[in-house]
């Protein structure tokens, strides 16, 4: 079948990589291209005999607790495209053993003498330094080559400012229709807050969690609209929670962006329980980050680690 190169995606956390592999693939499918969905594995922090088995599969007795035979990722994109999310994390051995697959289009499970012939597109992206993980030899470079067909880069979005306003935007109405917010006049005053706040604040931000940063605080805004708006299916408002509410200077567009940033990340730091491991990734930012904004030390201009 015909079969477009390999990518490799390169860019900071939170810049939308997945979302330049699905487009990708959309344009390889609807030419033709491939015949199969596109399949994802994350490679961050998996540990070696777990990353093995996703990606080849394994039989039964592989290993212990290996009960019963599983298809790999590589099996299951057979036909279309895998994107290998966070490749810099992939362990060594099984970069070899991807190698491999990547060069003569065959697989073999975890614990089996049988190859599996496979047509595959890979698409992989990551976060870290590739070019110098190569140099230093903790990525192998045969492997960089085969994956890097075409590399696309992605800037920061602090980069690219006269970005900020039309992805803002696009994601407050896609957030609109994601969490079934009825378009209310409350809606149209907090969308014109919005749209001053993207062309003024927003573009001096340095927002070192990319577009992910901005969907999470585009979305808070939006979370308060939903908590204050009655649903149509009910005839009284829905009962206040104020661990969520957000404060009235924020939706009457008066507060600053570190404002806005520090009572997000709050409440996302209580929504988590206080596990601040988990807040910093669905926040997009790093843990030292995220204690300088707990700490009120962090400041407008923090956010410079990655």
């Amino acid at each position: 079948m015909l079969r477009d190169q390999n990518v490799l995606i390169l860019g900071e956390t939170g810049v939308g990589k997945e979302l330049v592999a699905a487009a990708i693939q959309d344009a390889a499918f609807s030419t033709g291209a491939m015949t199969a969905p596109m399949r994802t594995l994350n490679a961050a922090a998996m540990p070696t005999e777990l990353a093995e088995s996703e990606l080849f599969g394994h039989v039964k007795g592989a290993y212990t607790g290996a009960n019963m035979s599983r298809v790999g990722k590589i099996v299951e994109a057979s036909g279309g495209t895998l994107f290998l999310d966070e490749i810099g994390d992939l362990p060594l051995t099984v970069q070899a053993k991807l190698l491999r697959a990547v060069e003569t289009n065959r697989i073999t499970p975890v614990g089996s003498n049988e190859e599996i012939l496979v047509d595959v597109r890979y698409i992989a992206a990551t976060s870290r330094p590739i070019r110098e993980m190569v140099i230093s030899g903790t990525f192998r470079r045969d492997l960089y080559e085969r994956l890097a067909g075409a590399v696309i880069a992605i800037p920061p979005l602090r980069e690219r400012p006269e970005d900020i306003a039309p992805i803002g935007s696009a994601l407050f109405c896609g957030l609109v229709d994601k969490l079934g917010i009825e378009w209310t006049t409350h809606v149209t005053v907090i969308e014109g807050h919005l749209h001053r706040w993207l062309g003024g604040d927003a573009v001096r931000h340095p927002w070192p969690g990319n577009v992910r940063e901005l969907e999470n605080v585009i979305r808070a805004q939006l979370l308060s609209v939903a908590k204050r708006t009655p649903s149509a299916s009910h005839e009284s408002p829905p009962v206040k929670d104020e661990a969520l509410d957000v404060p009235e200077r924020i939706l009457q567009g008066k507060a600053s962006l570190a404002e806005v940033r520090d009572w997000y990340v709050r409440r996302v730091v209580e929504t988590m329980k206080g596990h601040k491991n988990k807040a910093s990734n669905v926040l997009g930012i790093d843990r030292g980050t995220l204690n300088r904004i707990l700490k009120g030390t962090a400041g407008t201009d923090d956010g410079s680690e990655q």
